[in-house]
Order: structure tokens, then sequence, then C-alpha cells
């Protein structure tokens, strides 16, 4: 058994006459497939059926980050939860509309790098731009801010790993012109083809594994 916080000083699982570790083993029972019934699970716990009942109702009643923490975001115990498939409809649509954003700062990144690329500024230093890649400067170009980049290579990072410097070189040019000596190796952000066709396909499908702070929980 998985060791679980004890949330019964703060009053979230009330009842005391059953640990947490023994809730817990209770949910993991009733949320086996195929489901047993409250009565199976009584007689192979050796309580009555009340109390399992009364372990299933308390567990839907207390918030939802809550139950989560206390399962260990287990989706089969989740389940169990009369909420379960609204909360599952609403994440859906959070997912989808972050990965939609995800999708446009995809592709205003190849934009940007597609612009140096065609100007063959393959490596870029901060004596091209030090404000790489959020903007080419010209009067057609988007605009990127560090929150929409970061968000984007923190998705990407695992799947396309040459993003990464291009997502720290920014910071990079910073630290370097803040250092009188100069004695900080100089920036460099590499651009190829290679990864720009990567970007294009992400965007277009709008598939985006990985984690960033603004995604939907």
């Amino acid at each position: 058994m998985v060791p679980v916080p004890d949330f019964q000083e703060e009053g979230i699982m009330k009842r005391k006459d059953l640990s947490d570790g023994e809730k817990l083993d209770i949910l993991q029972r009733l949320a086996q497939t195929p489901r047993p019934s409250q009565e199976l699970v009584a007689e192979e716990t050796h309580h009555r059926k009340e109390k399992i009942g009364g372990v299933l109702k308390e567990f839907n009643s207390i918030a939802w980050e809550v139950a989560q923490a206390f399962c260990g975001n287990d989706e089969r115990v989740l389940g169990l939860r009369e909420d379960y498939l609204e909360r599952k409809v609403i994440k859906a649509k959070r997912d989808s509309k972050h990965h939609a954003e995800l999708s446009a700062t995809a592709l205003k990144l190849v934009e940007i790098l597609d612009w140096y690329y065609k100007y063959h500024r393959f490596s870029i230093t901060p004596y091209i731009s030090s404000d790489f890649p959020y903007t080419t400067h010209t009067l057609e170009s988007p605009t990127l801010n560090e929150r929409e980049l970061s968000n984007l290579v923190a998705h990407l990072k695992d799947e396309i790993p040459e993003l990464i410097p291009i997502g720290e070189y920014h910071k990079a040019c910073q630290q370097y012109f803040a250092s009188r000596k100069r004695e900080k190796e100089t920036p460099t952000a590499t651009i190829t083809g290679d990864l720009i066709l990567k970007l294009k396909l992400k965007a277009n499908q709008g598939n985006f594994t990985g984690r960033c702070p603004d995604c939907p929980r």
C-alpha cells in the first residue's frame, strides 16, 4: 500500500473509525474492473456495507483537488466520483484551448526562425540580435513573449531538444551583456531547416506532450 497523507486533522476525510489507508484500500477495491458490489468489498474488508457506502459518499463530498491528492491522482479511483465525467469534459475543453494557443505560438516562432534562415543567418549571436527569438524587428514580424516561448519549449523539449538553446538564448544574452569583462561564452542559437519543419508539423498536428505551468489541471 502506498502511504497517503493523513487528511483527518484537516477535517477532509472525517470518518474517525477508519484510517486514511483503510479508506484508500476500500476505494481502490471499489474501483477494480469489473466493478465489484459494495457487499463484496464489505465482505473482503470485514466491514459493514454501510461503512463502505459511507467512505464512497465521503470521497464524493470532498473537493476535486483534495480527492486527487488523496488517491494519488488514480484515474480509476477518481472514476468513482459522481462528477468524474463532467470534470474530464471540462479538462478536455481546456486542453483543446491550451493546445490551440501552443499551435499559434509554434507558428509565430516558425515565421521568425524562417525569416533568419532565408537570410542565411543560421547561427544567431548577440551581435546579430539580442531579442531573438521574440521578433525579427521587421514591420511584418510576429512577436512572442517570454511566457509563450517558455511554455512551448516546456512541451517540446523532449521531442525537439534543439529548441532548448533557442528558448534559453534571450536570457543568456542578458547575462552576457551584464558581464563587463565578457567572461561568459558568447550565446549562440542555431537554426536548421529540420527544426523549422518539425515545428511546423507540431503546430499543424496540435498535439503537444509534456507539461508547462499554464497546462489545465
